[in-house]
């Protein structure tokens, strides 16, 4: 049986794949300049945890960023931001205090 299962809704209808520990899923919506990538893994600990990262899609010229983890908490999802989304919702919140 699966363990992730990754789906899609295009102009051709709905496309899905499976994944299991041994290989898990990998997902990418790219537009010209940006985008994001999801990939589905088990952890050391045997749960499931969706990473997601920024991408400058299509084009490409940038890095990767890692925007965080989607993984059960006491048995609720829960996002765990990245050190980059940490850092980038402080500066926000300086910015708003000046």
């Amino acid at each position: 049986m699966a363990r992730f299962r990754a789906s899609l809704q295009g102009a051709r209808g709905t496309a899905s794949r499976l994944g299991h520990p041994n290989s898990p899923t990998e997902t990418s919506n790219n537009g010209w300049h940006l985008g994001v990538v999801t990939a589905a893994a088990v952890t050391p600990s045997n749960t499931d945890t969706i990473e997601i990262f920024m991408t400058s899609g299509s084009a490409g010229g940038h890095p990767t960023i890692s925007l965080g983890s989607v993984e059960l908490i006491d048995d609720e999802p829960s996002f765990i931001p990245s050190a980059y989304t940490l850092s980038l919702c402080a500066h926000l919140l300086l910015a708003q205090e000046t």
